[in-house]
Parts: structure tokens; sequence; C-alpha cells
């Protein structure tokens, strides 16, 4: 990546955790919300996606035993399954997936997700607080404005087939400073793919490195199994005011 795009490389992200303040106030929501103008309280939201180095922390201080942080069903599926580690973790062929450790942490599902944010004080935004984010006061199609402007974000077909380093691209920032909000990783929320499936699904946001343009804007959402740990799907962490 470095050598394809040397002139963007960030610098030591892997030991930051900070976050940007989401007002309180009306926003203007997509159409695919059930309310599409909502009065939202005021939150503070991860700047950048989880990274590998922060999930690390969350393994060495025991989050994989610690139950108190983690749902009945995450904890269940945890055991059941012997999960101790992100999908591809240990895989030395999926090694690219953690180097440098300032990536965005994938193969995390999102009973591991909803656990890394109960430990660290926060939880999954809900949609409508990641679109307030991503859209700002007045509802932007995408996180800088309403048109598409190629060298903006690392999307389908920019560089290699693998999530960026948090921050890689700082044009696509969105209204309140948050970084990666569209391509990179699509991210978890904490509520419910609409649609009614056979099997329960989990919305996420955002579009991924695999994801065409039409994917990576704020009014687009997908649904994904809450046991999936897949190498495009990534979170952050809101935490309440």
């Amino acid at each position: 990546m470095d050598e394809i795009f040397p002139d963007r490389k960030p610098f030591g992200f892997e030991q930051m955790c900070p976050r940007n303040l989401v007002p309180a106030g009306q926003y203007v929501l997509s159409s695919i919300l059930p309310h599409a103008n909502q009065n939202l309280s005021a939150f503070s939201m991860d700047t950048y996606p989880v990274t590998v180095a922060r999930y690390q922390d969350f393994i060495d201080q025991g989050g994989y035993f610690s139950s108190e942080w983690w749902s009945q069903e995450g904890w269940s599926w945890r055991v059941d399954h012997n999960i101790m580690a992100p999908r591809f973790w240990d895989d030395a062929e999926w090694q690219h997936l953690r180097d440098p450790v300032d990536r965005p942490v994938v193969g995390v599902s999102w009973y591991e997700a909803d656990a890394f944010c109960r430990s660290q004080g926060g939880v999954l935004p809900t949609e409508a607080q990641w679109e307030a984010a991503a859209r700002g006061a007045e509802g932007f199609q995408y996180p800088w404005g309403n048109i598409w402007e190629e060298g903006r974000v690392g999307n389908r077909g920019i560089g290699p087939k693998i999530c960026w380093q948090v921050g890689y691209w700082p044009k696509s920032a969105g209204p309140f400073g948050h970084h990666d909000l569209v391509a990179n990783v699509w991210q978890w929320t904490c509520d419910l793919w609409p649609i009614k499936q056979e099997d329960t699904l989990m919305a996420v946001r955002g579009g991924s490195w695999a994801s065409r343009e039409e994917m990576c804007r704020t009014n687009v959402r997908n649904g994904y199994a809450p046991w999936g740990q897949w190498s495009h799907v990534g979170f952050r962490v809101v935490y309440p005011q």
C-alpha cells in the first residue's frame, strides 16, 4: 500500500483512540430510516474505526474470558464455538490483515464488537447516530457533501484488496471530524436489519474497500448475521454524554 500512495501514510494512530462529539440537535436522516428528521441527544463517537492495536489490548486484558462484557447470547456463542480471537487473527496466511496495527480490526462478529464496546464504557451506534455523524445537520449523501469525488476514499478498484490504515484518506472526513465513515470497512450498528429473514441480521453502514461507489453512501445499509466474521466489516464505539 505504501508503495502505491507513499505520501499518505498515517502516523502513530495505533496508540490513539480519539473521539469526536456529535452535538444534540435535529438531523436530516435518510429515507431508509423510519423517521427522516430526528432530534438526537449529544454523543461522542470514535474518530476512527477500532484498530488492530486497540483490539489486541482487549484480548490481552482478558476480554474473551470476562463474561461481564458480553451479552448472554454472545457469551454462549463464544463458549460454544471456542472463540478466542477474531477470525484470521492467528492464521499466518492472513497476517496482512493485522499488519500494520493501525488497520481497522476485521474478522470481528457483532457479538465481539458489542463486547468490546461494553468494555470501553460505550455501545455500538444506532443507525440514526451513525447517519447523524456521517450526514451532519444538512443531510449529506457523502460525509463531505452531495457529490462523489474520486480520490476521497479507498473503495473497490483502488489499491490492494484489503482495508486501509485508519485516517489514510483524510479528505473523507465527515462534518464532525470522523474518518473512514464510508469505504474501508462496513461498520456494525446496534440495530436489526429491518427486512424479515430466516436468521436475525444486524445492520451495517458505510460500505468497504470491496464496495462500489453506490454502496459508499450515507443512505445505504447492509445486513449480516451477528456471528459472522468478515474481512470487510469493522466497527467503532459510541459514548453517551
